[in-house]
Order: C-alpha cells, then sequence, then structure tokens
C-alpha cells in the first residue's frame, strides 16, 4: 500500500486515535522500517489527556497566554491571531523534517509527536524562565508594555497609535529628547529600566502627552533611526506597506472555480529558485493519480474504491 512507498503520514488527530488507526510507527514499520509518523493533537498520544480534543483559545487559556495578556483591570485576553495553532503547525513541520533527516542517515523510522499544549507552554519563553528560577509571578501591563523595558510600549497619537521599543537606555534618552521632555533623560526618578520601572505610573503618562501632540506618520518621520518604533497599521494598511509590496507578499493564484484569487505568498524564499505559485489542491484531487502512479491502480479499481466510499 501506500506506506509502503511513502516516507511519511502525518495526521491532525485526537492523540487516542493514531495508534487504534494504525497511523503510528509501531503498526507501521513492519510495512516501511523508515517511514516516519508525525502526529499534531491537542495533548499528545499518551496521558490523562490524549482522548480530548483541543483548540487555540483553550490551549491559551490553559498555558497562562491569557492571564499575561490585556489590560490590567480587564478581562484575560487571547492574542488576535491563532498563535498556538499557527506555531504548533510549524514545529509539526520542523520535527517531521528532523526526523526525515535522521532516517535518511540511519534507515530507521520513528513517532514524532507535537501537541499544542506543550507547543503552547514552550512559547512561554523568558516569562517561563523568570518563573522557574525566580518564582517571578507575570501580571498584565496596560497600552501592552514590555514586564521589565520601560518605555516599550503603544502611545497614543494625534491620529492613532505608536508603538516604540526602548530596548536600550540610548533610546529612551533618544525618545523623550524627540518627544520635547529631554529632562527626563536625567531625572533621577528615570535613569535605568530599574527606576523606570518602579516609577511606570509618573513617567508613562507624561510620554502620552507628549505622543497626543504630533501624527502617527509625523512620529515615525523623528524617530526614525534614533528609536525603535513602528505604526499600529490595520490589516489594510499592512498589506499596503511598501514591505509588503517590495517582499511580494501578495499574489494572484489561477484557480479553476474561482478564477484569479488573490492571497497572501509565504514568507521562505530561496535564492535560485522561481516564484511559481499554484492553489491548494482540492481535497482528494490527487487520489486517482496516487492511486495509479504509486500502486498500479487501474480506473476500475480506483472507482470501485470511490463506490464502496473508501476515498
Amino acid at each position: 500500500g501506500l506506506a509502503r512507498k511513502s516516507d511519511a503520514v502525518f495526521n491532525n488527530l485526537r492523540g487516542d486515535l493514531p495508534k487504534r488507526l494504525g497511523l503510528d510507527y509501531s503498526s507501521l514499520k513492519d510495512v516501511n522500517p523508515s517511514i516516519v509518523c508525525c502526529s499534531l493533537s491537542a495533548f499528545g498520544r499518551e496521558g490523562f489527556r490524549s482522548h480530548e480534543p483541543g483548540y487555540d483559545y483553550l490551549m491559551q487559556g490553559y498555558t497562562g497566554w491569557m492571564s499575561i495578556t490585556g489590560e490590567p483591570d480587564g478581562s484575560p485576553q487571547k492574542s488576535g491571531l491563532p498563535m498556538v495553532d499557527l506555531s504548533g503547525g510549524a514545529m509539526a513541520a520542523i520535527g517531521l523534517l528532523s526526523a526525515l533527516m535522521r532516517t535518511k542517515n540511519t534507515g530507521e523510522g520513528c513517532d514524532v509527536d507535537v501537541n499544542l499544549f506543550d507547543n503552547a507552554i514552550s512559547h512561554l519563553s523568558f516569562i517561563a524562565a523568570w518563573h522557574l528560577t525566580k518564582g517571578y509571578q507575570p501580571k498584565r501591563f496596560p497600552d501592552s508594555s514590555h514586564p521589565s523595558m520601560i518605555p516599550s510600549q503603544v502611545l497614543p497619537t494625534k491620529d492613532g497609535w505608536l508603538v516604540v521599543m526602548c530596548a536600550k537606555n540610548k533610546f529612551y534618552q533618544n525618545l523623550v529628547s524627540i518627544l520635547g521632555v529631554p529632562e527626563l533623560a536625567f531625572d533621577d526618578r528615570f535613569l535605568d529600566y530599574e527606576d523606570r520601572l518602579k516609577n511606570r505610573g509618573v513617567l508613562i503618562p507624561i510620554l502620552k502627552e507628549m505622543s497626543k501632540k504630533k501624527t502617527t506618520s509625523q512620529w515615525l518621520g523623528l524617530l526614525k533611526g534614533n528609536v525603535p518604533c513602528a505604526p499600529v497599521n490595520t490589516v489594510e494598511e499592512a498589506f499596503k506597506d511598501p514591505q509588503t509590496v517590495q517582499d511580494e507578499m501578495v499574489i494572484d493564484v489561477e484557480h479553476p472555480d474561482f478564477g484569479s484569487v488573490r492571497q497572501v505568498a509565504g514568507p521562505i524564499k530561496f535564492s535560485d529558485s522561481n516564484k511559481i505559485h499554484v492553489k491548494a489542491p482540492k481535497l482528494g484531487e490527487h487520489t486517482d493519480k496516487i492511486l495509479a502512479e504509486k500502486l498500479g491502480f487501474t480506473q476500475t479499481q480506483i472507482d470501485n474504491l470511490r463506490d464502496e466510499k473508501v476515498i
């Protein structure tokens, strides 16, 4: 069958299902010892939650993401995009490719188990490091602020919002100078990150009052090259950004049913490859071709499988 001729099998099922359906390595190794079996599930293939389904939103709740997202006095918030799902897919791809490289050297396949819960826990990153080593209890900060590098947050402007990232003291000094309050650079209350964290409640209202005096575009013109900064674009504005245009991140792909379809391009580019974009296949679009070319099935056999709802 296909397993004998395949390099890998991937599933995105509930954790307890791959083994039951014969999609794990122990079920397929006798047919193909080098096959890699990758599973992306909610809670993994083993353990007390393996039978449970899961979604991005739930994982953000389970793993602490929502507890550190949003305004301090507001309700916990999820991220604007399903980042657990998106990064989970990327982790599964990395795991699958790594296993294929190993198999190429050893000739032996394996299971690759990635689950959304573990993926989300791993992405706690520096918050996890601080908590595990120092007992740090993270909390939510106003204005999407960084917990320690102050000021690194959104600031209101005359016509919108601005993001500033003062990852070095010199950026803070440049910021207050350009905002029109240079004396704050040498104020004892705000000399370093620890001082500014302690006196955040005094400093930030001053910066906000000053940032409201010009438009986002005006501030960007003044801050660029002196302070890491960015506008808070809408999705429409993001697609019109010169970087989006330059990198050809919006493409048109021909589709037999819908004509020319505008969509987002992939972010990975190879220097020696032509940019050829094709539509995603329909469900089962290549089934007949694969069964015929890989397994030698006749069209009659394929039609029979379809009549029996096997495919």
